[in-house]
């Protein structure tokens, strides 16, 4: 029994099962309890003890009561005695094993009655949550109408249905605002630091920063969000404002083929391009799994920089990530697939760079022009 205590019934609800394992508990302790109350008063070998008393040892014409009569009245009665129906007895052994009974009688209803409590309260929250599913069901369907009858293009009507949909999932994930809301400011500043120090170490701007007091403000503005697996994070063209952290699932980002370019794992980011000014994304991010996500927004980040001028000063974007800098021309995003080394990578940026400014100064009155080297 202890060892399933720890197993679900398949295909059946938590609270349900739980219940339903309490019940078959209560049945197996009713017997057990039987077979030794029975077994006290058969060692009593006494007129006076329980079984001689209700007739259960010798029927009236002297024969012996058939064994399935004792049972059934031996388990009927170790059933009441479970919800304090007592006994009529009269010797001590008997007495003092009633004693047991009621302490066993107390824990069996508690956890009964427990787990009907928590079986009505999940399915009060479950109602709550499928009223909500309902109105949000009943909103997208009217929104898929709205756009078919105006027929809007069909791009921009999957753009709308995902942006609905990444709302939903993110209205509906973790939110440490009210996990913790009630703990004092330097305990939530130690948990803010535990869930997201490790992931902004993880990118290089932050990584370089010494100013802890400028990391420590920049965990209190992120959140964490779940979200589904096969979901669209976002898609090539798209707005970039976030920067995404994948603490839990796995990512893939993909080219505009849809060809999988890179797989971003536990403990990696993406996205980062949102944190240096507006800019498009060049590629697409979508789930592979249930993941959870942390969630660092630029306008929080601005935010954050505009109370420490001197980290702002120096908050510059890497090179590979400025192609929005520049539309005309495309550097190469960074990618595990990618046969170039971080050296040769920066310095082919330069020279690009270098030749750009150097064509778009050529035949200027006064202008010298740059030279790679």
């Amino acid at each position: 029994m202890l060892v399933l205590g720890d197993k679900n019934i398949p295909k059946i609800s938590l609270y349900i099962s739980r219940l339903i394992k309490n019940f078959v508990l209560f049945l197996y302790l009713s017997h057990l309890d039987a077979c030794i109350f029975w077994a006290i008063c058969y060692w009593e070998n006494s007129p006076l003890s329980w079984i001689n008393t209700f007739g259960l040892g010798v029927g009236p014409n002297g024969s012996a009561v058939p064994f399935g009569t004792q049972y059934l009245a031996s388990y009927l009665a170790a059933q009441e005695v479970m919800f304090f129906s007592f006994r009529t007895i009269t010797l001590g052994p008997e007495r003092i094993y009633c004693i047991v009974e009621v302490i066993l009688g107390s824990l069996v209803n508690g956890s009964i009655f427990g787990n009907i409590a928590n079986l009505v309260v999940s399915m009060q929250n479950d109602a709550a949550l499928d009223q909500k599913l309902q109105k949000q069901n009943y909103r997208m369907l009217n929104l898929r109408k709205f756009m078919r009858d105006r027929k809007f293009p069909v791009e921009i009507q999957k753009k709308v249905r995902q942006h609905n949909e990444m709302e939903w999932v993110r209205n509906h994930g973790l939110d440490e605002g009210k996990l913790f809301g009630d703990l004092p400011l330097f305990l939530k500043q130690e948990l803010w630091n535990h869930l997201h120090m490790d992931s902004l170490n993880g990118v290089p701007v932050f990584r370089n920063c010494t100013d802890h007091m400028f990391k420590a403000a920049v965990a209190r503005v992120m959140s964490t969000v779940m979200i589904q697996d096969d979901f669209c994070v976002f898609r090539a063209g798209d707005e970039a404002l976030e920067c995404f952290f994948v603490r839990m699932g796995a990512v893939e980002l993909l080219d505009e083929l849809g060809h999988v370019k890179q797989t971003i794992q536990v403990g990696g980011f993406f996205g980062d391009e949102a944190l240096y000014g507006p800019c498009q994304r060049r590629f697409a991010a979508r789930t592979t799994t249930t993941t959870e996500v942390g969630v660092l927004a630029r306008p929080e980040l601005e935010h954050v920089l505009a109370d420490f001028p001197k980290v702002a000063a120096t908050f510059v974007a890497p090179l590979p990530t400025m192609e929005h800098r520049h539309p005309d021309r495309t550097f190469s995003m960074r990618s595990s697939t990618s046969k170039i080394s971080p050296g040769k990578q920066l310095s082919s940026g330069i020279r690009s760079l270098k030749r750009m400014v150097s064509g778009s100064v050529a035949g200027s009155p006064g202008s010298v022009g740059l030279t790679s080297p």
